[in-house]
């Protein structure tokens, strides 16, 4: 944001670059010239510093500003105290900020999983050992794709 905005406005510019997972600094700046700084780490909250606090402290004087801007800086990496420290939930939960419910890993592993015991498997030997090697995928009518011709320094090979 290139210009100051309500406070409320900061917060849901925040919850963007929490819900998209990204790593960072997100830049706070009043209107009153001072300066808050949070860490994030794949969408989650590691340090905060405001004014001259730190942590739990800073969050607290910072939920109490009312006009702000803000940027972030994706990828980047901006020197914290050990003492900026603060855990994701309780950051979350003084600023009020609540995150969209994503799907969750598992069901995406899940739907994986079955897809891949689809796929037939044929053993044949390599370098005299068996081997599993997939079956090549057929079409609607159960014949094998055929696949486009192979070139190998401007002339075709014939593969079977």
């Amino acid at each position: 944001m290139k210009h100051y905005a309500p406070f409320t406005k900061i917060l849901e510019q925040l919850t963007t670059v929490l819900s998209t997972q990204q790593s960072g600094v997100f830049f706070i700046a009043t209107d009153s010239n001072e300066s808050a700084r949070f860490n994030l780490s794949t969408g989650n909250i590691t340090h905060c510093s405001f004014r001259r606090s730190h942590g739990q402290k800073a969050l607290e004087e910072l939920s109490q500003i009312d006009t702000a801007k803000c940027s972030f800086a994706e990828n980047s990496r901006f020197p914290f105290r050990d003492k900026d420290c603060i855990e994701h939930e309780a950051a979350l939960q003084t600023l009020g900020v609540t995150l969209p419910v994503t799907e969750t890993p598992e069901d995406i592993s899940a739907a994986e999983t079955e897809a891949q015991t689809e796929v037939k498997t044929v053993t044949r030997m390599y370098r005299g050992k068996p081997v599993q090697i997939p079956l090549r995928p057929k079409n609607k009518d159960g014949q094998n794709i055929i696949k486009g011709q192979r070139i190998y320094r401007g002339k075709v090979i014939e593969v079977d």
